[in-house]
């Protein structure tokens, strides 16, 4: 997923987290966006390349 993030010029990061019962999972995770037009963009590519996504809020 990274790689084809890259592809499409969006950074990412990969965040292994540990899940009970279920073992590694990895997130991939983009970002900072310090304004909502960036957000918005990213989102409509990612949405017209097929790739899900969910936008969190970090203080």
């Amino acid at each position: 997923m990274k790689a084809r993030l890259a592809f499409l010029g969006v950074s990412a990061s990969i965040q292994p987290i540990e899940l009970a019962e279920k073992g590694t999972w990895y997130r991939v995770r983009i970002g900072p966006f310090t304004n909502k037009a960036d957000i918005d963009e990213i989102s409509a590519s990612l949405k017209e390349n097929g790739i899900g996504a969910q936008f969190i809020k970090v203080q």
